[in-house]
């Protein structure tokens, strides 16, 4: 979480989240899966859309909730992290398995198929906070087409 108070915050971003902090004045960041059923992409949107600017948004196509982790990589093979401690006989609540498994499911990005957007956009928003770049790069209209219709949604407001 960001505290708006910290003058060592410079830049800050977010990752399948509602519950976003807030730094007024400071360059945000929020990212999202286009169908999260966790941090529902219409409640991250409303969430970009009360921050101030600077801020930016990237939603990412067809990425569930663990998009932005590696936990749908693990056991896949083996039905996955829950489907390795049920083979065991560990006894799992269906909602956790709901939870724990949102973006894992056949229909969903492959998680592994969104980090090179995760990583660009984040990499480059802060390159562009710490000055790094003569400009911002990479956090444009055009960035967004280089990855083959991975990025669902890219917008971005300065002061």
């Amino acid at each position: 979480m960001v505290a708006a108070t910290d003058p060592q915050i410079h830049a800050w971003f977010t990752m399948a989240t509602v519950a976003a902090g807030s730094a007024p004045g400071k360059p945000s960041l929020i990212m999202a899966g286009m169908v999260d059923g966790v941090a529902v992409i219409d409640e991250v949107r409303k969430e970009y859309q009360r921050k101030a600017v600077p801020k930016r948004f990237a939603a990412i196509a067809e990425a569930g909730h663990l998009a932005f982790t590696d936990i749908c990589t693990i056991g896949r093979q083996e039905g996955g992290l829950f489907g390795i401690a049920q083979k065991y006989g560990v006894e799992i609540d269906d909602a956790v398995v709901a939870f724990g498994t949102d973006g894992c499911g056949p229909d969903n990005l492959p998680a592994e198929d969104g980090w090179s957007v995760i990583d660009h956009y984040v990499t480059a928003h802060l390159r562009a906070a710490f000055s790094l770049d003569d400009g911002p790069r990479g956090l444009d209209e055009a960035a967004s087409a280089c990855f083959s219709g991975r990025v669902a949604e890219y917008e971005q407001e300065a002061p």
